[in-house]
């Protein structure tokens, strides 16, 4: 009753997905006073790196595919070691990086361990500033959320981070976040918590001569810059604004 009286009296209401768009219009909110804005990311700290292979991994060779951010429960990373389990033998060129922290990490290295998993690398969570590094060392950026109605609506914030760095990605979150993916035709999406259907995402990938891949990392920066970047949501949120203002003249 709370939400439906706050709703209702305001003027424009800012969503950050089509989905979430899609539950209030459900709960009665007219379509009109809804605007979809999305989050973007810290675009000039990322795009500012070195080109350097970050230290500690000159050793790494092969393709790179790396998670950065928080490693907890909604993460559900363990589909990655049960993903890398399933290819350390048949595609050994192939390597998972783990950048950050999070109640499930301690799990997830015992995990590596006793299964002797050489193709996961635990890397320590960077300082912000450094974390463009990182994602320009790997070949391609992974994001996962378990399944759950609401991740369905949800476009995780490395989507944006990932996008404004030129990487291609595989995305393992239902609903809108794989449709934006689909959408800018910059990588490749798999069932949540499904480990074969991510090792058969990732294999998919690196059949891609380097052109291809290159060319959905270049789709990635191309979409960010036209509808995620920091100027686009600065320039919508003005226009809601104005629109607010004009609408109590």
């Amino acid at each position: 009753k709370i939400c439906n009286l706050i709703y209702s009296a305001v003027t424009k209401i800012v969503v950050l997905s089509p989905g979430f768009k899609g539950l209030l219009i459900d709960r009665g909110v007219h379509e009109n006073k809804i605007e979809i804005i999305y989050n973007w990311a810290d675009e000039r700290v990322l795009r500012t790196t070195n080109n350097e292979v970050p230290e500690g991994l000159d050793c790494i060779e092969g393709f790179k595919v790396l998670f950065a951010g928080n490693v907890g429960q909604a993460q559900g990373l363990n589909v990655i070691i049960d993903a890398a389990l399933l290819l350390k033998n048949d595609v050994p060129k192939l390597h998972f990086l783990i950048l950050g922290q999070g109640l499930n990490l301690n799990d997830l290295k015992r995990r590596a361990k006793e299964l002797n998993l050489k193709n996961v690398h635990f890397l320590p969570a960077v300082n912000m500033k450094r974390v463009g590094d990182f994602l320009g060392f790997a070949d391609a950026l992974l994001i996962h959320l378990n399944s759950d109605p609401l991740f369905e609506i949800t476009i995780p914030g490395k989507t944006q981070a990932y996008m404004a760095v030129n990487k291609p990605i595989i995305m393992g979150v239902r609903g809108d976040a794989s449709n934006l993916v689909l959408r800018a035709d910059c990588g490749v999406c798999f069932e949540p918590e499904n480990s074969v259907a991510l090792a058969e995402a990732v294999k998919d990938l690196m059949l891609l001569d380097s052109s291809e891949i290159q060319r959905l990392g270049k789709n990635a920066g191309k979409f960010y810059d036209e509808n995620l970047s920091v100027k686009v949501g600065v320039n919508s949120f003005e226009k809601v604004f104005n629109e607010v203002i004009d609408g109590g003249q």
